[in-house]
């Protein structure tokens, strides 16, 4: 939601500060995200403590599942303010009071673990096996490692265990869906507010393989593979009623573009997307340090330690 609002893809009455530029760290919304981001990753984190503690053996299999959260939250937070407060458990005083991580160190750290979580999970619980690629191949893209984005998506594509939906069925079913919410089962987890279209329907996913082909023909560009971007760019536009391109397309981004925008606005992903490939200035009308959102001022009074982003 405050994606969608921060690139003037959605509206709502309940968060419009979020559309507002330059945001104030003291919004008390953006403080709310802040915060529940980071409980998030706290509670995963005593999550898998305690599954640590379990002596049954048969329950150890269903570790690594807190650790997918870990991994997507701090890609969100990495996303909206950069440089995190890394831990790697349930954090201690010291842990919180000790500041900001580089996000390239942090980033290297949680890739490290995510290749071991997503070992241990493939045999008994395939599809969070395949979140957990899904969520380092978007840290990858984000740090411009598009061999390892391309690796890690390469092995879903090739599992064969997910397709591309029809159109009518992509958000009103998981037909495509590698993991993700479904509101008639879950009513409770729908957004209540009223003047908010963000909801593409009443299936809400996470990761689904739309993203996928996208992030890989993307990345297949940038690793100067035309044909192949060109050609799994063509399998989104030809689920979506698009002409095919043609081979000796020359804009290759600008197509990919368009369809990214279309397809995966108000789903978190776009605005990285704009982020990694020097489009947010332009499209948004935001000057450079708008790319990050500023560090809340409540957090910057509780933690001492702490830097506010640049601009801010």
């Amino acid at each position: 939601l405050s994606e969608g609002l921060y690139i003037n893809t959605i509206e709502s009455k309940s968060y419009n500060e979020f559309s507002y530029k330059p945001i104030s760290s003291s919004n008390s919304k953006l403080g709310t995200s802040f915060t529940e981001l980071f409980k998030i990753i706290v509670n995963c984190f005593r999550f898998e403590e305690a599954l640590g503690m379990i002596k049954n053996e048969s329950l150890k299999k269903f570790q690594g599942h807190g650790y997918l959260y870990v991994a997507l939250s701090y890609w969100q937070f990495m996303n909206y303010w950069g440089d995190p407060i890394y831990f790697e458990k349930v954090p201690t005083e010291m842990d919180v009071s000790k500041g900001r991580t580089n996000k390239s160190e942090a980033s290297n750290k949680i890739l490290s673990k995510l290749a071991g979580i997503i070992k241990h999970l493939e045999t008994s619980f395939p599809n969070d096996a395949a979140l957990g690629r899904m969520i380092a191949a978007r840290i990858a893209m984000d740090n411009k490692d598009y061999t390892l984005a391309n690796a890690y998506l390469n092995q879903i594509i090739d599992s064969k265990k997910f397709a591309l939906a029809s159109k009518s069925r992509i958000h009103s079913s998981n037909s495509e869906s590698i993991f993700g919410v479904d509101y008639n089962l879950s009513p409770e987890l729908k957004p209540n507010d009223s003047g908010n279209p963000y909801l593409k329907g009443n299936y809400r996913s996470i990761a689904r393989y739309s993203e996928v082909i996208l992030l890989a023909a993307e990345a297949n560009l940038k690793l100067n593979n035309k044909t192949k971007a060109i050609q799994l760019l063509n399998e989104v536009r030809k689920r979506n009623g698009k002409a095919e391109l043609s081979t000796s397309e020359s804009n290759i981004l600008k197509n990919l573009h368009t369809e990214f925008k279309e397809e995966m606005k108000n789903e978190g992903v776009y605005f990285a997307f704009l982020k990694r490939n020097d489009l947010a200035e332009s499209e948004l009308g935001i000057k450079a340090y708008q790319k990050l959102f500023p560090i809340p001022q409540y957090q910057l009074s509780i933690m001492p330690n702490m830097a506010q982003n640049p601009g801010y």
